[in-house]
């Protein structure tokens, strides 16, 4: 990843691409500012590819994660612990499902 600071978007710039991406209202600050990383880095990135896609699947990747943290449903969904120690037995979940259906 490119390490040089982007220079900061003038405020007029930056109003009018908050409108051209409105999913940017369900990232932090911190989101917004990694987003806005991301996407310089990849124009600057398919400028020296010629490979455009880079752009676009950035700003998809992006939007798919405003979208996620839009739904607090989803959010909890994904973000709950991975810790074996927290999974239930597929034994006791099969019971569950196909003993309580009679």
């Amino acid at each position: 990843m490119n390490t040089t600071l982007i220079p900061t978007m003038p405020p007029a710039a930056l109003v009018k691409a908050n409108q051209l991406f409105s999913w940017l209202e369900h990232l932090s600050a911190a989101e917004q500012d990694n987003f806005y990383t991301d996407f310089f880095e990849a124009i600057e990135s398919a400028l020296h590819s010629k490979n455009w896609s880079i752009v676009e699947q950035t700003i998809e990747n992006w939007q798919a994660t405003a979208e996620v943290l839009a739904s607090t449903e989803l959010t909890t969904m994904l973000t709950v612990s991975t810790n074996e120690e927290d999974w239930e037995k597929w034994d006791d979940v099969e019971t569950k499902l196909f003993n309580s259906v009679a």
